[in-house]
């Protein structure tokens, strides 16, 4: 949206909006939207993973979480490869905040939950939890025999990567508009949806599967969407075209050494179906 009111240009660098980010004036904004900025992800340092698990409703500000990822070397130089990382998406919602000048929970809610009427959905910046809800559940390590409940917690180090609360219903909504540039301009989503890498996870439901990755948003398999995951709960939104067939799965059970956990699975077997029929 903001690319298409012309005050965002994809090809910014980062330097631009953090000056003293290391290697800024060599990032750009696409590489944070499409993974290729080559900084490391604060969620994989392994303090940060020990703080979190011991104390989830703890809070994290953005720029706490940015400065864990200053401490570690990037993993590739920017536009030579592709890792997935918070940070970029970080880094993409403190720049919403600047050039704005409003808080990022107010311009998603203006710019996004509004117009779409999506009642049912907020950005959490504490541990409130709208009832009625679902319980979350995690197994905390490989010994544990009986999964933990982590439903109170503070989504907070997730903030613009995705510290969001919905529904069902709601997702729904959210993943057909953005699958098909709702908000956007044909010329500003084809840019999105340039698909810039193909990778094949090394882990999870599609190990065996390529995938491709535009500006934050994901071609699984021909279901044009995203996943994501917190403690306790993941989940999996995609839109297939051809079929017109949104596909929403979310899950309340997460496993700590699997990765995102069951949902991208349960998206796969019905994304597959639904192309064979």
């Amino acid at each position: 949206q903001l690319v298409d009111e012309g005050i965002l240009k994809l090809d910014d660098k980062l330097s631009k909006y953090f000056p003293e980010f290391p290697n800024g004036e060599n990032i750009t904004i696409e590489e944070l939207g499409n993974m290729r900025s080559g900084i490391y992800n604060y969620s994989e340092d392994d303090n940060f993973q020990k703080e979190l698990l011991n104390d989830f409703t703890r809070s994290f500000t953005p720029q706490e979480v940015i400065a864990i990822a200053e401490k570690h070397d990037p993993y590739f130089a920017p536009g030579t490869d592709m890792h997935y990382s918070n940070t970029n998406t970080i880094l993409l919602g403190l720049i919403i905040e600047k050039i704005t000048g409003v808080t990022l929970q107010n311009a998603i809610k203006s710019r996004i939950l509004v117009p779409l009427e999506m009642n049912e959905s907020i950005f959490a910046v504490n541990t409130d939890f709208p009832e009625p809800h679902a319980q979350g559940y995690m197994y905390l390590d490989s010994n544990s025999i009986v999964p933990e409940d982590v439903t109170v917690q503070n989504p907070s180090w997730g903030w613009s990567a995705g510290a969001m609360i919905s529904t069902l219903k709601d997702v729904m909504v959210y993943s057909k508009a953005l699958a098909t540039g709702y908000f956007l301009t044909d010329k500003t989503q084809q840019q999105r949806l340039k698909w810039d890498t193909e990778f094949t996870p090394s882990n999870g439901a599609w190990k065996d599967k390529p995938l491709k990755y535009g500006f934050a948003i994901a071609d699984f398999n021909g279901a044009i969407g995203h996943n994501g995951g917190i403690p306790g709960f993941n989940s999996f939104m995609g839109y297939i075209p051809e079929k017109e067939a949104v596909i929403v799965v979310l899950v309340n059970m997460q496993d700590n050494k699997a990765g995102i956990g069951p949902a991208d699975y349960i998206a796969r077997v019905i994304t597959e179906k639904l192309k064979n029929k």
